[in-house]
């Protein structure tokens, strides 16, 4: 998989594995040992192997020696394609061995055809010929990665890195593996381990956990939060990519770590040059994250996404705030002060409200 690959290890365990370490890898032997165990499936009981779950088909260990990008301090390695457990809609289950869910090891069934996943999106909004569309592939195996797949992440992650952002932290890879006997039609299913800054949740799940009763308290926190996020994604729009999946579980956020960065931006295989739709691509990454925000609010304050019998009073305090966040985020992203209440009413007037329609508008208006 690599072309700048120091050691090369095949381990033979439940699963058999070929484990690649790139130069330049901040694993130990230690690391190496652990990696190995839990992606051999060494027990079947995957929480007395690893520290932590991590998403759907994933875990975490504590690394033997933190190491640390732009200050951070990075004590966590993130192993995402080793397994899966079953997923419903609320994300409930994807915590720290939250919920007694079992992990299974990898199949080279359909994710997308597998009962317990029946709902979730598991795509990408892209502009394509001037409209925003969804797609989603036709397979993926339950638990891995295929490993053409597993070669665009890392390429795009190492691409992502390259760039030298000052307010996003991008992981480092610092190793990819190969199960010798699960294939699907001529390719390994792959996993790939990644540093992380943490042994526990991502900023979404985070928030989930974190705000029950206090709007003000979690209105205040996020309003922070979009600042740091408009300075970020727009220094990614400088360097003429866009992510095109900034929602709050591809990222971790902390406000105390030392200098500009306080994010740290997961996923990176979805990103993409601007390309010839440029203000479209740059409106798709402040939709994605406003309309995040809408949904978590929501899940909190009103006990789950379209619960019945909500006040309009409190759809308008959600809606306000909504307009808010993404005041922040867009003051930030144009380093100016934009009123964004006065654009609201505007559009409210017009009756456009329609979440894209709304989100082009705001381009429109702050880029010319």
């Amino acid at each position: 998989m690599f072309d700048f690959t120091e050691k090369c290890i095949t381990h033979r365990g439940r699963y058999d594995v070929q484990l690649e370490i790139p130069y330049g890898s901040s694993v130990t032997d230690n690391d190496i040992g652990r990696i190995l165990q839990i992606s051999s499936w060494e027990d079947d009981d995957m929480q007395k192997m690893a520290d932590a779950y991590e998403g759907a088909r994933g875990v975490k260990i504590r690394k033997d020696k933190p190491s640390y990008t732009e200050g951070i301090e990075l004590p966590a390695l993130y192993i995402a394609g080793v397994g899966h457990i079953k997923i419903n809609r609320s994300g409930k289950n994807l915590s720290v061995f939250s919920y007694g869910k079992k992990m299974l090891p990898p199949e080279t069934s359909n994710f997308f055809d597998s009962v317990d996943f029946q709902g979730l999106e598991g795509g990408t909004s892209e502009v394509v010929d001037g409209r925003v569309v969804f797609k989603r592939p036709d397979y993926a195996p339950l638990g891995s990665y295929l490993e053409s797949k597993a070669k665009e992440k890392i390429v795009k992650t190492r691409e992502a890195g390259n760039m030298m952002l000052e307010t996003v932290a991008v992981p480092k890879v610092e190793a990819y593996g190969r199960y010798i006997d699960l294939e699907k039609d001529g390719e390994h299913l792959s996993f790939i381990v990644f540093t992380v800054p943490s042994l526990g949740l991502r900023f979404g799940q985070k928030i989930m956990s974190t705000f029950s009763s206090s709007y003000q308290d979690f209105t205040n926190y996020m309003n922070k939060f979009a600042g740091f996020l408009g300075e970020g994604v727009r220094e990614v729009h400088d360097h003429s990519k866009c992510h095109r999946q900034l929602h709050f579980d591809n990222m971790y956020y902390n406000s105390r770590w030392p200098g500009r960065c306080k994010l740290y931006v997961m996923d990176w295989v979805t990103s993409q040059m601007l390309g010839g739709f440029e203000d479209m691509n740059r409106a798709l990454d402040i939709k994605i994250p406003w309309q995040n925000f809408k949904t978590i609010q929501k899940h909190i304050f009103s006990g789950g996404k379209g619960k019945r019998g909500r006040s309009q009073d409190l759809e308008m305090t959600f809606w306000t705030n909504s307009m808010l966040f993404t005041g922040e985020m867009l003051s930030s992203y144009y380093n100016r002060d934009i009123d964004i209440m006065q654009m609201y009413n505007d559009l409210r007037l017009h009756g456009i409200n329609e979440e894209l329609a709304f989100t082009m508008e705001v381009m429109r208006r702050t880029l010319y």
